[in-house]
């Protein structure tokens, strides 16, 4: 609405006609407020206005001005507008009578009779501020609209008519200069920016903070125009500036935050909200998503415990209860998460939010084909559904996450399947053309995958995975050099991106060619010395190369810097206990791993193995079944699983086992040593 106490909204019986002074457009219902004081009326000298009237007729006809006044005051409406006729009649030519008349009839809602009256007004005085105000303010209220939804035709009528508004304010200002009152400052930089020229509202709107520091509404509305125009750290200054002494305004400084992805600025910025009284709804739910996006422990935990506190005042609010689940899985509490889930689901039995929960604990915890069980019936139901915006919108985060499920269970075509239909649902992410090459890379479709991720890197052209998932692709289909030169092309173009090197020096490492990864990775370790990533990284090709010592170290000061850092704690411990060397500690280093990615198939591989080379068969057996359940197509996993077996004299399972190694994905086996065993398996098995 407009930012004037006195402009009230009421009924009008009839469209008032248009200004002669701005375009013909229909009229909604105004009223407008009494402005001040109005200077007594001068002769104008204009051209073409009649002649001077004698100096009694002048005086008389002050007079009679200044009684319209008392009368309207008195609540005499049609008698001031009676003398205000008379003294028109007395002294046609001064500007200052139909403009206050304008101003009454406005008050009164006859917006018809005000804008006749200020039209004459701008006849005899183009630079008469009165009717320009009045002009101004009567357009600037039908720019307003009070309807709930309003229509795209009743947008672009308030457009017209805030246009309207602009050059009759813009001449009130300009005659007044600093003079210009909060009413018209105000009423002109929100015209400003109903027409989205918010560079224009910014001047006006600081002139008013000037006038009064307090005024809230100018604050507010300059911060939203620089914003606007593109200057949003001078909105946070302004803002900065004075939520102290008003607390409301700490939300809107959070939003500004949380706009720029300053995640810990927000939350300190919603925790001053709330701590100085500031209890809008919502907001504690807010504050808690600022926490979470901050990624650290402790402010994990405070989210969590925000959102605890506001569930237990509010049990059913689903938003709350969404971010608790995700709080409780980010902590690693899955058991609370999904407890939290199910209350989601009971709160909105027919909603996605629910089960879309669960099915994300339940990815957490790696069990994909309960994943699947979640969502799948979830999709089917929404699907027959008749496609409504709203499920539309459900339905492509389920489609999302059912194809990275299905490709986690190595079922490459019905992962295609779901995430082409989230796609054909207009879901733009580049995450889904990602999942969609690595289903066609798992089905081994390697030259489609590589040209699917080409096209896709023309979409998303900053989205680094891409160009990695392209030179795997085109690695696996026997084009090593050209993928290096992908990844080669990468790195020039993005020195500054450590992700980029890392990619490269991965590619290496998976051709063979761990040397040059090496040299790859230490002049990435120059360019970004503190770097974790990096130093892991080196760790595994220093492995590769069988330079043990050297990787051991690299792993163990990644660890001392980042003690939960699981792929570190599960890489070192699985060297260990692939040499078979120092084996209950190669069984402690992937425990930890675990404990920081419960049950991660990689990581239960890993101990599965050590209890192996340890001969606890029974610990070795119950690791290693759920990771290969859970891994069909991980050559490595497989391998070990048909080692245990073959050591528990079941020698059919073995061989299956052994040959879905052949069959996977073939990355860290000796494929020669697989098929001697399985030579040796079958002709035991045939003596058998």
């Amino acid at each position: 609405m407009i930012h004037l106490a006195w402009l009230l909204f009421t009924a009008l019986p009839a469209a008032p006609p248009v200004s002669a002074h701005a375009p013909a457009a229909p009229f909604p219902v105004f009223a407008v407020g009494r402005s001040g004081q109005a200077s007594p009326p001068q002769v104008a000298g204009k051209p073409n206005t009649p002649p001077a009237p004698p100096q009694r007729a002048f005086a008389e006809a002050y007079s009679l001005f200044l009684q319209a006044r008392e009368r309207e005051n008195d609540g005499d409406v049609e008698g001031a507008i009676k003398l205000y006729g008379d003294a028109r009649r007395l002294d046609p030519t001064a500007a200052e009578i139909p403009a206050e008349l304008s101003a009454l009839y406005a008050r009164q809602n006859r917006a018809r009779e005000a804008i006749e009256a200020a039209d004459v007004a701008l006849t005899l005085d183009p630079d008469n501020v009165e009717a320009h105000f009045v002009l101004g303010s009567i357009y600037a209220a039908f720019a307003e609209t009070d309807r709930p939804a309003p229509t795209a035709a009743d947008r672009q009528a308030a457009r017209q008519y805030a246009a309207m508004a602009v050059p009759h304010l813009e001449a009130a200002w300009r005659v007044r200069g600093n003079t210009a009152s909060q009413a018209l400052l105000m009423t002109l930089a929100h015209m400003y920016l109903a027409v989205r020229t918010p560079q224009k509202a910014i001047a006006p709107l600081q002139r008013a903070i000037e006038q009064d520091p307090e005024a809230l509404d100018a604050v507010t509305m300059l911060a939203d125009a620089y914003v606007a125009s593109g200057r949003s750290a001078d909105a946070i200054t302004l803002l900065a500036q004075v939520a102290d002494r008003e607390p409301s305004l700490y939300a809107s400084l959070a939003q500004l935050y949380e706009d720029g992805g300053r995640w810990k600025e927000a939350a300190e910025a919603y925790r001053k909200a709330v701590e100085l009284g500031t209890d809008a709804p919502g907001i504690r739910t807010r504050w808690a998503t600022a926490l979470l996006n901050t990624q650290q422990p402790a402010d994990r935990a405070r989210a969590r415990d925000l959102l605890q506190a506001v569930v237990a005042r509010t049990p059913t609010d689903l938003r709350a209860l969404d971010l608790l689940s995700q709080a409780q899985r980010q902590s690693n509490e899955l058991g609370q998460a999904e407890a939290t889930a199910r209350a989601l689901i009971a709160a909105d039995p027919g909603g996605a939010s629910g089960p879309y929960a669960r099915a994300q604990v339940y990815a957490q915890q790696h069990q994909y084909e309960k994943v699947v069980e979640m969502l799948q019936p979830l999709v089917d139901r929404f699907s027959a559904g008749g496609g409504e915006a709203a499920r539309i919108a459900d339905l492509t985060p389920l489609l999302m996450h059912l194809g990275f499920a299905y490709l986690d269970l190595n079922q490459p075509d019905k992962a295609m399947a779901a995430l082409e239909r989230a796609k054909a649902l207009g879901a733009g992410e580049s995450v889904i053309d990602v999942a969609l090459v690595q289903a066609q890379i798992a089905a081994k479709r390697f030259a489609l995958a590589a040209d699917l991720a080409a096209k896709a890197r023309q979409a998303f052209p900053d989205d680094v995975r891409l160009p990695r998932l392209q030179a795997d692709a085109l690695r696996q289909d026997g084009k090593m050099d050209r993928a290096v030169a992908v990844l080669e092309a990468v790195r020039k173009a993005r020195p500054g991106d450590v992700a980029t090197h890392i990619a490269l020096a991965e590619l290496l490492m998976s051709g063979g060619r761990a040397a040059q990864a090496v040299s790859v990775l230490r002049q990435a370790q120059e360019a970004f010395p503190d770097d974790l990533d990096v130093t892991f990284e080196l760790g595994a090709a220093c492995e590769r190369q069988k330079r043990y010592d050297a990787a051991e170290q690299a792993f163990r000061k990644v660890i001392a810097r980042a003690p939960h850092h699981a792929q570190a704690l599960n890489y070192l411990g699985y060297m260990l206990a692939d040499r078979g060397i120092r084996l209950p500690e190669s069984v402690e280093y992937i425990r930890r791993a675990l404990q920081a990615d419960p049950g991660n198939p990689a990581y239960l591989d890993s101990l599965g193995w050590a209890y192996f080379r340890m001969n606890r068969l029974d610990l070795a057996e119950a690791n290693l079944r759920e990771a290969a359940s859970a891994r069909v197509g991980d050559s490595a996993v497989q391998e070990h699983w048909g080692d245990l077996l073959f050591k528990l004299g079941r020698i059919a399972d073995a061989i299956v086992a052994w040959q879905r190694a052949l069959d996977g994905d073939g990355d860290s086996i000796d494929r020669a040593a697989i098929e001697r065993k399985l030579r040796s398996a079958r002709r035991k098995a045939g003596k058998q």
